[in-house]
């Protein structure tokens, strides 16, 4: 395993989460932070007639973010 590689611990993390393993999850994660290891934020494609939209998470920087928003609380409830 190569230590300074995201891939890895995400993917021991995600393999822990299925299984409920939640104190195996936190020491994980908290052995990516001692080691300094970040994962790349997920990112979506979205194309919209001629338009192509970059969605990244956590990013509310779309002009049009709080319909985007409300739209996904609409279809949540």
């Amino acid at each position: 395993m190569e230590p300074q590689d995201a891939f890895a611990y995400v993917l021991l993390s995600n393999i822990f989460v299925a299984a409920s393993r939640w104190d195996d999850v936190a020491n994980v994660r908290k052995l990516m932070k001692d080691n300094r290891v970040r994962k790349e934020p997920g990112c979506r494609w979205m194309k919209v007639n001629v338009s192509l939209h970059t969605f990244v998470v956590r990013d509310r920087s779309h002009p049009q973010t709080e319909e985007i928003y409300a739209k996904l609380e609409e279809l949540m409830e």
